[in-house]
């Protein structure tokens, strides 16, 4: 991760030994937060690495850069993925129509479902590719076993 390499320059500036110190304790654990959130720099308020940040003009500079750099990757990704929805939908009317024939009609109906979602979310082919996990829609509570009080 360049990330690491360029903010751990900026520290070895710091001419205080004790604030040099500090300021790499602060970035290793940033840097481990990055990492388990996939190697990512965060961008959204609140997330739980930016207040983990080290302070420091010289590395917050180095940090809008590499955020920078990320949100550029990312559009020309989601700029790629645009176009690619339509063929996946066409792959999966073709794995319907194999499992015709073995007359799968459980599947068939779970492949209809994911086409459906294709097609009413612009957002969920590239979530789908990104491994973002869609919103789950809560199953009906089972009647059948109503919870206390009830």
């Amino acid at each position: 991760m360049f990330f690491d390499r360029d903010g751990s320059r900026e520290i070895r500036k710091i001419k205080s030994d004790w604030q040099q110190e500090q300021r790499k304790e602060e970035f290793e654990t940033y840097i481990k937060e990055c990492k388990k959130h996939g190697n990512r720099i965060p961008t959204i308020p609140g997330f739980p690495a930016s207040d983990a940040f080290p302070q420091g003009k010289d590395l917050k500079n180095v940090r809008n850069e590499f955020v920078t750099k990320q949100q550029a990757i990312d559009d020309l990704l989601k700029q790629e993925l645009s176009g690619l929805p339509a063929i996946y939908i066409l792959g999966l009317d073709k794995q319907i129509e194999r499992l015709k024939a073995s007359q799968d009609a459980p599947a068939i109906t779970l492949i209809k479902e994911e086409i459906d979602s294709a097609r009413s979310n612009p957002e969920y082919f590239q979530n789908h590719v990104l491994g973002i996990a869609p919103a789950r829609k809560e199953p009906p509570p089972n009647r059948a076993n109503p919870p206390d009080g009830e």
